[in-house]
This record gives structure tokens, C-alpha cells and sequence, in this order.
């Protein structure tokens, strides 16, 4: 997974769009991004206020999944 964008660059985006008026494909172009980017940056801002980034979603993390690692199926067809 992607590393998610700085803040800083996510401030430039949103300042530019407001004083520049510039399209999100040029905003895209501007700052090297996706034009996926400059929306995600954007919708985030516009409902959020902030442009920071969201907390990580939890899960599994990658620590559990080492070399050796059980996973506990618990009791099913399978088991014995």
C-alpha cells in the first residue's frame, strides 16, 4: 500500500484549488498526482475540514502474520 501524501502537499492542493480555480486535472498535473488524489484530498477537506489523513483502518497487522505464525481455525469440518 501506498505511503499516504504529506499534509504540506495536501495543503498546496486545496490552497491552489481555491485561489486558482485550477481543475482537478491540472491540480493532478501540477502536484505529480493522480487525479484520484486531488478527489480524495479534496472530498476529505470539503466534508471533513482537515486535510489530514484518516487513522489506519486496523486489521491484522503485518507483525501477526510472521514465519511460524498459528492461526487458531477454531473447531470446523476439518478438524480433528
Amino acid at each position: 500500500m501506498p505511503t499516504p501524501i504529506s499534509v504540506d502537499l495536501r495543503i498546496r492542493i486545496v490552497e491552489a484549488r481555491v485561489q486558482d480555480g485550477q481543475t482537478y486535472e491540472q491540480l493532478a498535473e501540477r502536484f505529480h498526482v493522480g487525479r484520484a488524489t486531488v478527489d480524495r484530498v479534496l472530498r476529505l477537506q470539503r466534508e471533513t475540514g482537515s486535510v489530514e489523513p484518516k487513522p489506519h483502518g486496523g486489521g491484522v497487522g503485518a507483525a501477526d502474520h510472521g514465519p511460524g505464525a498459528r492461526f487458531d481455525r477454531g473447531a470446523g469440518a476439518g478438524a480433528a
